[in-house]
């Protein structure tokens, strides 16, 4: 998207970066040249940044009525996605926490000093609040800025009023500490006086020493100090690569991220810098644990093209902001600043593991082998549906491709493994693949991963949006074997959306496998609510798999969401009798799942035990902490595994099943950045053990941990199944859209 052209009102506050980005030179010379192009990029960034608040605050996330002066355009004429205002409120919700608690929990009158501070209207908006405890508040930024912002105050009688006892504009280049100080001490600034300096997305975009420089000095010159800070992190993860690369294209590099891009490298820079107390709180724990504490995590909004429906993503962008609190002198040592942090940091403690599991981290591969592969002709999609239904072949169906096209298409991809001798084994594809964006003609690909040669063939089998256009749906293998009426084997599916206010019709569709490659439409309606009453409601985001039940065949079915609600309704499909019931939920406090939506299920079609993992909780934003069932068929009853809840708190992820182990593969966790990130977690259900795999890709293998499916395969020739795992990625937030382009392998060492 493209930086806003010819604004008169610039500003230097937002994901896109203060002016203080600015890269730096060796010349003196060629430095304010580059510097006065820089800071023309900056500014339009800038501006868009600012844009995205306004947007925000006129669809009703927040209300700020003093930015609009600072910020004059049509709010009706900018459109960003609800992705994009969500972000903006995370940040926004949690900034403002902080810095008026922080002030509050001083208990006396302060000094606020804003680094950076653009056309933020921070000032006016807390100090009706905070009147009484705020003495002075300096904003400091580029002169260009600073000029502007007071132009602003002067026709504008209220701000006037709210500026004249307090506000001081300073114009300060902050790469230069001497100039920051001397600014300071010439503008009326106690040194003695207890101060709280405050950033947002600034000393990222200073270099290395820069940042570290104004931390010195702070700890060095005003002995009673806090630093609070909203910056980017964790840089060196796909995402993180993703945002990196947007800064670089936008001219506005993050020079300070790499050399402190973790929350432990975060808190270290604190205190080599000299603070007493360091504390970096990831954005996304912090705002969960605010809006628990305060609810409700999200405005409800009347706007409907704000229906939302990118957890993940969002999840994602605000893994990747952190909160960084440094505390200096007796500010220290006071107990209710302490107090605050310190209920941040209980949150973010992983629960006690309890007595009866053995659990086992492990950052290399002994656990599980994993093989990248790349240029596979499997479906680049997201949100799709993939079934396995035979040992080496896949249908995926719907999800969203590149620029987010919904799909329509029901694709087969048929996987080989490499013989010894280096000849694939054997498949029977007669037909050239058609790859479903036009761009490729290639009947077949030979990938090489890590282990040898993989040939995948692929072929758009059907297209018909009535069937296949659906994200977030489910579908489950129903063997001919199984069912005592028909013989054929099916494909079962139900649920999906084409969009966050439309969901796909409660209608379940059958596909005839055996029919899969005669011309002939191989889909159709089986059950509808308008056959029978007595169907789910239609929905996404649920789970639902197949087992047998009085050794008949039939189809779980828990929960997802609609336009309006999470749901935590339970159902069986009978397949044989071709009808839907309810399961009656249980009476008694945990005996039963609460609602949920995003989780994931994982079954045997032989057996009688259906595993649900992870999901998102009533309130459409945490995830829920009762994340691992077990519901047995034959007595229809849930039971939570208390003791595996921790690990299997996600959203994202996808599960498999295979004798007596489950593998959860990928997502987001709870407290993401306090060690809950693992490519998999591999429960032996037999030994009752969990290993966590920690093990990452290369970062030049770009790959979103979202979106993505898992299915199991068997490599005839070693007698081994394997989990291919491809597909995923999407919108990250003002970054930028990505979809993995690569998938991967992942053998597990029994």
């Amino acid at each position: 998207m493209l930086p806003k052209k010819g604004r008169t009102a610039s500003t230097s506050i937002g994901h896109n970066g203060p002016e203080d980005g600015r890269r730096r030179s060796t010349a003196s010379t060629s430095r304010m040249a580059g510097g006065l192009a820089e800071a023309k990029q900056v500014r339009e960034t800038g501006d868009w940044s600012s844009d995205s608040k306004l947007s925000a605050i006129h669809n009703g996330y927040w209300e700020d009525p003093f930015f609009r002066f600072f910020n004059p355009t049509d709010p009706s004429k900018i459109r960003r996605t609800s992705l994009i205002c969500r972000g903006y409120y995370v940040r926004f919700r949690v900034c403002d926490y902080f810095l008026r608690r922080l002030i509050k929990d001083i208990g006396e009158p302060i000094q606020v000093v804003s680094l950076g501070c653009g056309m933020d209207s921070c000032y006016f908006r807390i100090l009706p609040e905070l009147e009484n405890m705020i003495c002075k508040f300096f904003e400091m930024d580029f002169k260009t800025v600073i000029k502007a912002k007071k132009s602003v105050i002067a026709h504008t009688p209220i701000l006037r009023v709210m500026a004249e006892e307090r506000l001081k504009l300073l114009a300060c280049d902050l790469r230069f500490v001497v100039t920051l100080h001397e600014t300071l001490k010439n503008n009326g600034f106690e040194f003695d006086k207890p101060t709280v300096f405050y950033s947002e997305c600034v000393v990222n975009y200073l270099g290395p020493n820069e940042t570290t420089n104004i931390l010195e000095w702070i700890t060095a010159n005003v002995p009673n100090s806090i630093w609070l800070a909203y910056e980017q992190c964790n840089a060196l993860d796909g995402f993180g690569q993703i945002m990196l690369s947007h800064f670089v294209k936008n001219g506005c590099p993050l020079l300070s991220l790499i050399s402190a891009h973790s929350r432990e490298d975060q808190e270290a820079q604190l205190r080599r810098a000299g603070f007493k107390v360091s504390q970096v709180i990831n954005a996304w724990d912090a705002f969960i644990k605010i809006g628990t504490d305060d609810p409700p995590h999200f405005p409800r909004l009347k706007n409907a093209e704000h229906q939302f429906d990118e957890y993940e993503q969002l999840i994602a962008t605000s893994l990747h902001y952190s909160v960084r609190v440094g505390l200096n002198g007796d500010l220290a040592r006071k107990s209710k600043i302490t107090e605050l942090l310190d209920k941040f940091h209980l949150h973010l403690v992983p629960s006690s593991r309890q007595p009866g599991i053995a659990y086992e981290t492990v950052k290399n591969s002994h656990a599980l082998k994993l093989d990248i592969l790349q240029g596979t002709y499997l479906p680049t999609l997201s949100g799709h549906e993939t079934i396995v239904i035979n040992s080496n072949t896949l249908l995926t169906l719907g999800g969203s491709g590149e620029s987010s096209v919904r799909m329509k298409h029901l694709i087969r991809s048929q996987i080989s493994f490499m013989e010894d001798d280096g000849n694939p084994q054997e498949l029977s594809l007669s037909d050239p693949f058609e790859d479903y964006s036009a761009t490729a003609t290639a009947a077949e690909v030979h990938i090489v991963g890590s282990s040898g040669p993989l040939t995948v063939k692929s072929k758009i089998l059907l297209e018909n949006a009535d069937h296949y256009e659906r994200i977030h749906s489910c579908a489950v293998f129903i063997p001919g074997s199984a069912k005592s009426k028909e013989s054929h084997d099916s494909v079962l599916i139900f649920g999906g959306r084409k969009s966050p206010k439309v969901p796909c019709s409660n209608d379940l569709i059958e596909l005839n496998v055996n029919k899969i490659d005669s011309k002939v439409n191989i889909a159709s309606v089986i059950m509808s609510s308008k056959f029978d009453g007595s169907c789910p409601k239609p929905r996404w985001r649920h789970a639902m798999s197949a087992c047998l039940k009085e050794g008949a065949p039939h189809v779980l079915l828990f929960g997802g969401r609609n336009p309006d609600m999470v749901l935590g309704d339970c159902w069986w499909f009978q397949v044989d009798e071709f009808n839907w019931s309810e399961v009656p939920s249980s009476s008694g406090v945990g005996s039963w799942p609460t609602p949920r939506h995003s989780h994931a299920m994982a079954s045997d079609m032989n057996g009688s035990t259906v595993y649900m993992i992870g999901g998102v909780s009533e309130d459409d934003t945490t995830l829920c902490e009762h994340s691992f069932w077990i519901y047995q068929a034959e007595t229809d009853k849930w039971a939570n595994i208390d003791e595996w809840n921790s690990f299997a708190r996600r959203v994202g992820h996808s599960v498999v099943k295979n004798r007596n182990w489950l593998v959860i593969v990928g997502g987001y966790g709870a407290d993401s950045s306090y060690g809950f990130d693992f490519l998999a977690a591999i429960c032996d259900l037999e030994c009752n053990t969990v290993k966590i795999v920690t093990q990452t890709l290369p970062l030049n293998d770009i790959y979103l941990p979202f979106g993505f499916t898992a299915s199991v395969l068997h490599d005839e020739k070693t007698k081994k199944h394997k989990i291919i795992v491809f597909g995923g990625g999407g919108n990250c937030f003002s970054f930028g859209t990505h979809y993995n382009q690569v998938c991967y392998l992942l053998t597990i060492n029994e």
